[in-house]
């Protein structure tokens, strides 16, 4: 990979980062808010699987990004 490749993707990176870690926080909160006060497993459950779900359509999402600037196409509106 190029190094100017490499500059392009340090913003994307940190931001997906910080999502992620985010999120985490979010379904470990919910997890434990939910078990603090009894309320049903199921309920426990889908809470901590929606930011779970949304940390891997941020990694996709992030992928798809990658593979745009390594293709030289640093730019998204060329595509609206």
């Amino acid at each position: 990979m190029r190094q100017e490749h490499k500059k392009k993707l340090i913003a994307p990176t940190i931001a997906m980062l910080v999502c992620i870690i985010f999120l985490i926080f979010m379904a470990v909160n919910n997890l434990f808010t939910y078990i603090y006060y009894n309320i049903s497993v199921v309920l426990c459950i889908l809470s901590a699987l929606i930011p779970l779900g949304a940390i891997g359509m941020l990694i996709y999402v992030y992928i798809l990004r990658v593979k745009e600037i390594k293709e030289g196409k640093e730019d998204d509106i060329d595509k609206y």
